[in-house]
Order: C-alpha cells, then sequence, then structure tokens
C-alpha cells in the first residue's frame, strides 16, 4: 500500500482553527467595546469630582478677592446653575466635550427641582457649602452616549 503524503492540515483541522477563532472573537469583540464606555464614563466622573473641588477652593478665594477680580458667578444655595464659559476655562474643561452655558450665568438658570435633562453642564452650592457638579457631555466630543456625571 502507498503511504500518503501528510505534509499539510486537513480540512476538517483548518475548520476545527477557523470555529475556535469566531468564539474567541465573539466573546472579546464585546468586551473591549465595554471597556471603552467604561473608560468614558470614569474619565467623565472624575472630571466631575475635580470640578467640584476647584468650586469649593475658587469659592475661598473669590471671598478673599475684589468683585472684579472674581472667578465664579454668584449662587444661590440649594439652586442649580449652568457653568459658565469663563468658570470652565479657569477649571481647565475643554468647552467643546461639555455642554457648557454663556458668559452670562443669570441666563442660565433653571429650577433643578423640576426635573429632566439639564440644558447644560451645571453645578449646586448647598446649604453647608458643599459643591456638586454635574458634568453632560456635548453631542459630538468624546463624551457622545456617556450619561451625565454628578460628583459625589
Amino acid at each position: 500500500m502507498k503511504k500518503l503524503n501528510s505534509k499539510g492540515f486537513t480540512l476538517i483541522e483548518l475548520l476545527a482553527v477557523i470555529v475556535i477563532l469566531a468564539i474567541i472573537l465573539i466573546i472579546a469583540v464585546p468586551t473591549v467595546l465595554d471597556a471603552s464606555d467604561t473608560a468614558k464614563e470614569s474619565a467623565l466622573q472624575s472630571s466631575a469630582e475635580a470640578v467640584a473641588k476647584f468650586y469649593g477652593d475658587q469659592y475661598v478665594k473669590d471671598n478673599l478677592v475684589d468683585a472684579s477680580e472674581k472667578v465664579l458667578s454668584d449662587f444661590t444655595d440649594g439652586k442649580a446653575r449652568c457653568i459658565t464659559t469663563k468658570e470652565a476655562e479657569a477649571a481647565d474643561l475643554v468647552t467643546t466635550e461639555y455642554l457648557i452655558a454663556s458668559a452670562d450665568a443669570s441666563l442660565a438658570n433653571y429650577d433643578s427641582s423640576s426635573g429632566g435633562t439639564p440644558p447644560c453642564s451645571y453645578v449646586v452650592k448647598s446649604a453647608s457649602g458643599k459643591f456638586i457638579v454635574t458634568l453632560v457631555g456635548t453631542t459630538t466630543g468624546k463624551y457622545s452616549g456617556v450619561a451625565p456625571k454628578t460628583s459625589s
């Protein structure tokens, strides 16, 4: 009997490898995509925490300087108001990544108790002096599709 030359892979072996690779891809691709979304959410949350700290620090500084040198606009305790462009720049927020109000904060006041989607990234000063910041991503920036994040 003549021996067959066995220098290659059989069709069955090649199909088995393709099936195994397909299974790995089916499992790996959603995991990688979820990791990207999780990273964006974490970055937005970290930014909200950092901006809340900025507001606390800047509020103290603003109380020590003349009105013309103040960075922050006025607050009504417990009432949310949009973050202004001036405040965003002072806090090093990239204004193309977050929904930021115009320079006039009085035009951007809204009643946060009514619920609904805020028209901008906003800040609330509690009666105890704590600042709570909610950052809202723009529809075209890197935080597009990420839910707004609030500092704790």
